[in-house]
Formats: structure tokens, sequence, C-alpha cells
């Protein structure tokens, strides 16, 4: 039985550049895509994946604003060129009495967005206030959010990143695909007025 997971990561680049071999050195990274003729459908079908997390992203970020009391657009001003990238991940089953597939962590963007594919056991768990491992069931047209721990940083801790793991052991293959969000990659931020505390 396979155990090991497996990963693709990718970040926004042009669509049209035809780079399918590393760069060499002291040249900036660019996504490299697969070059077999039966591929030429991922790199599009990504992009367009990524063109609508991104929209949905942003979207979210001034319902966080007027969460945070704040004006709607208060983060625009830092996410005109966001630090964005999405993984492809693929659990293989797990026996039932090995260990966890992804330990405990938080992520540290400022939030992540999951899609995952429907298995009968849920893999992913979040560790509640309580200290208890909840399991996120897959739910139709929906996404988990993750907050990260640079929002919790902004919000002085008042959003806590949220703590999660992956446990396949449901004997299905699962399928994931995190998007990651952050600020512009030169913006300036700093905990949000009213959210500060003295002495930090």
């Amino acid at each position: 039985m396979e155990t090991s997971k497996k990963a693709s990561s990718w970040a926004k680049t042009p669509p049209t550049q035809n780079k399918t071999s590393p760069s060499p050195l002291h040249v900036a990274p660019r996504n490299q895509w697969p070059s077999h003729p039966t591929a030429t459908f991922f790199r599009p079908a990504l992009y367009t994946y990524y063109t609508a997390m991104l929209t949905f992203s942003r979207r979210l970020l001034r319902i966080f604003a007027l969460a945070l009391d704040l004006p709607e657009d208060h983060f625009d001003s830092i996410t005109k060129h966001p630090m964005t990238n999405v993984r492809a991940v693929h659990y293989p089953p797990q026996a039932s009495d090995s260990d966890v597939g992804i330990g405990a962590h938080t992520d540290f963007c400022w939030f992540t967005l999951v899609t995952q594919s429907h298995t009968a056991y849920p893999a992913l768990e979040v560790l509640n206030a309580n200290g208890i491992w909840v399991p996120v069931h897959h739910q139709p047209h929906s996404f988990v959010v993750n907050i990260a721990d640079f929002l919790k940083l902004v919000t002085g801790g008042a959003w806590m990143s949220t703590v999660h793991r992956v446990r396949n052991i449901g004997g299905e293959e699962r399928y994931s695909m995190p998007f990651f969000f952050s600020p512009d990659e030169d913006a300036r931020v700093s905990v949000l007025e009213g959210f500060r505390r003295r002495g930090v």
C-alpha cells in the first residue's frame, strides 16, 4: 500500500508561459507544467480554478473586514497583487493504526480555503477550543476556511489560527486543493487599531 502523500503547488504566473523545466540559477522561478500531450488540459483547468479562488478570496476578505468593524475595502490597498498559491494533494489510504498523515499544524498565511473530495470517513480534523479533534465532513458546494497565523497576529489574537491535521484512515483515496492567501509581498501590516493590547 502506498502511504506517502503527493502534492503539486503552483502560484500566479502568466498562463501563456511555456516553462516545463527547472529555471536556471538567478532566474525567477516559474510554474513547471507537464509537457506530455495528454496533459494539455492540466494548466488551463488549474488556472481557471486559481482565478475563481482568487476572486472568491477577495470577496471573503471584504466580509472579514466588516466582521472586524472595518470599512469593507479596508484590505484592498494591500491585496492588489496578493501572495497566493494552490496545492493539489493526494492522500493514499492509511492503516487505521498508522500515524497522522499530516501532523497538527497551523498555516502561516492569512487564511486558507480548502476543497476536499468526499470520503466516508472525514480525513481533515480541526482542534476545537476544548482541545478535542473534530472531523470536518465534506459539504457539497462549500469550502473549509482556516484562519492562519498572520491574520491571528493582525487581529491581536482575537481570531485564532485553525489547528488542523489529516488522518486518512477510512480506506479511500483523498484529494484536496487548498488555496493560500496573503497580502502583497511588500505590504506593511500591523495589529489593527482596537485589537492592540498594552505592552504588545
